[in-house]
């Protein structure tokens, strides 16, 4: 072989350099995306049951309110049980269970707010925080 053939083929440091960093940088563009998505996507998650949940615990409340108002009707003791104004209720995606709180703004109105942070727990990234807010009519129009 010639002098110049051997030398085209050999591996020179600039060349493993350059060989590295290309491969770091592609696996980082690859799997960025997705671990981006998926932490996106779970708080996406979270805030959708958390809405769910509002509502269904507005419903719930609001039935116990236009029941308390209906002193017509009766019903056995001990299928009355009374909601709370504000506790803990299933969870988020990570675990973490969701505070809630029902507001009775006038007459008319209800507001549940719900989270995931309590005022003691500083594991949750800001990015993770749910918070959502739901206004019920107490009463519907006729």
């Amino acid at each position: 072989m010639s002098k110049n053939s051997k030398e085209n083929q050999s591996f020179k440091s600039f060349d493993v350099i350059a060989i590295v960093v290309l491969l770091v940088l592609g696996i980082f563009f690859y799997t960025n995306p997705f671990n981006n998505n998926s932490d996106k996507e779970s708080v996406k998650n979270s805030k959708s049951k958390a809405e769910i949940l509002g509502y269904q615990i507005a419903q719930i409340y609001r039935d116990q309110l236009l029941e308390e108002t209906q002193t017509s009707k009766r019903g056995p003791a001990s299928a009355k049980v009374d909601f709370k104004k504000e506790g803990l209720i299933g969870s988020d995606a990570s675990g973490k269970p969701f505070k809630y709180k029902i507001l009775e703004e006038g007459p008319n109105t209800l507001r549940v707010i719900l989270t995931n942070k309590n005022d003691n727990d500083s594991s949750i990234n800001d990015s993770e925080n749910v918070h959502v807010e739901i206004v019920v009519p107490i009463k519907e129009a006729t």
